[in-house]
């Protein structure tokens, strides 16, 4: 439990318990944008952050991804309670086939509309879903 711990960790569990919703949406957030960052300046070596794309990458975490995977994960106990290493291969088999198949569709689909190009949607997912799929493998 979050009582038992001191500091910044035990302040951020505590608000998981309290306000779980908000919190992953937070840190979803921080995770999208930090990694949107990251990305251009370490892997794409650009000389200057575009500010406006890792703004959209921010959006969606707050709104998509946190929200999105804490009704998921929580879902998928319920759905498959077995414990052990059944459990565990059971719950990653439907996570990585059902969820993300259609998770990765969306997030493509969010970020297309979010740039104002709903248009490109199916050329861009007939082209980059698969790769999406396999790399998140």
């Amino acid at each position: 439990k979050a009582a038992k711990s001191s500091g910044p960790i035990g302040w951020y569990l505590k608000q998981l318990e309290k306000r779980p919703i908000i919190t992953k949406s937070l840190t979803s957030m921080v995770i999208n944008g930090c990694g949107d960052a990251l990305c251009q300046l370490g892997v794409e070596k650009r000389d200057s952050l575009d500010v406006k794309r890792t703004g959209k990458f921010s959006l969606i975490g707050l709104v998509l991804v946190g929200p999105t995977l804490h009704f998921w994960f929580g879902s998928l106990f319920s759905l498959i309670p077995t414990p052990g290493t059944k459990g565990v291969l059971m719950r990653l088999l439907i996570d990585q086939t059902v969820f993300a198949s259609i998770f990765n569709a969306t997030f493509f689909s969010a970020l297309l509309t979010l740039e104002g190009k709903p248009n490109e949607i199916k050329s861009k997912l007939s082209k980059e879903w698969w790769p999406a799929m396999q790399a998140n493998w």
